[in-house]
């Protein structure tokens, strides 16, 4: 599945190449959880996945009961949006350049 989820590795303080750890401010890790269920919504192209529309993520926080969000709590889960598209951008600039090297070696057969 790839490197799919570097924000959560993020959001977790794991380090890895790269990565900056976040941390959310004791008591509010269920931005995350937010996010997630957010996510479960996402739609996408034939390129990948759209970011999150700010309809969607109010959408989603009031049909699950949570509603209204904070300033605070919306911005949150943008940035992470932000961060899940930009690894997203990361992991196919990737594969795009590992196609391209491997189709340069079948041509040089």
């Amino acid at each position: 599945m790839g490197d799919q989820f570097a924000a959560y590795r993020r959001v977790r303080g794991d380090r890895h190449a790269g990565d900056k750890p976040v941390h959310f401010p004791k008591g509010s890790e269920y931005i995350w959880e937010w996010f997630l269920g957010c996510c479960s919504a996402r739609t996408g192209s034939g390129f990948g996945p759209n970011p999150l529309a700010h309809s969607e993520i109010v959408a989603w926080v009031t049909a699950a009961g949570y509603g209204p969000l904070e300033p605070w709590e919306f911005d949150t889960i943008r940035r992470i949006d932000g961060e899940y598209m930009r690894s997203q951008r990361e992991m196919a600039e990737g594969r795009d350049k590992k196609s391209r090297q491997h189709a340069g070696r079948r041509g040089r057969r």
